[in-house]
C-alpha cells in the first residue's frame, strides 16, 4: 500500500493523528516526534497533530512515565492527555497513523470501514524496532 499523500497545498492545516492501543506510550511519542519536526521546520501553521487510543483506559492522563522518561531523554516534552479515536476522527484527518496491525483492525471497526487515509506508520520507516521505549523516539 502506498503512502498517503499528505502535500499541504490546501488552505486547511493537514491533519495527523497517530493512534495505539492505550493512547499512552507510543502515539503519543510519535506525536510529540512529529509536533517537534513541525515545530523545528516552522510548519506548524501547515499540520495539526494529536494522538488517540483504541481502548479508553486511560483517558485523560499523561503518558506513561517510561516513555515520559524516554522522550524527556532525547529532548521531546509529551503533554497529550489520553484519549480514545472516534470514527469522527478518522474521516476528519488527512491521515490516521496506526501503531501496530491490530490498532488498525480497532480503527477499521470504530470507523465502519471509512479507512481511506488510514495507513501503518511502518509504512513510512524500517521495520519496527525491539526496545521501543527508547528507539521509537529516535527514527527521524
Amino acid at each position: 500500500m502506498k503512502p498517503t499523500n499528505v502535500s499541504t497545498s490546501e488552505s486547511r492545516p493537514c491533519t495527523i493523528m497517530f493512534v495505539c492501543l492505550g493512547n499512552i506510550c507510543r502515539s503519543p511519542a510519535a506525536q510529540g516526534v512529529m509536533e517537534s519536526l513541525v515545530k523545528e521546520r516552522s510548519l506548524g501553521h501547515e499540520f495539526k497533530v494529536d494522538s488517540a487510543g483504541t481502548t479508553s483506559y486511560h483517558i485523560g492522563r499523561l503518558p506513561d512515565a517510561r516513555m515520559l522518561d524516554a522522550a524527556a531523554k532525547r529532548g521531546y516534552k509529551l503533554t497529550s492527555l489520553a484519549k480514545s479515536v472516534r470514527k469522527g476522527d478518522v474521516v476528519d484527518r488527512r491521515l490516521v497513523l496506526a501503531m501496530d496491525r491490530e490498532n488498525f483492525k480497532e480503527i477499521a471497526r470504530i470507523a465502519g470501514g471509512e479507512m481511506g487515509n488510514v495507513r501503518m506508520l511502518s509504512d513510512y520507516f524500517a521495520p519496527r524496532y525491539p526496545g521501543y521505549f527508547f528507539k521509537i523516539l529516535s527514527i527521524h
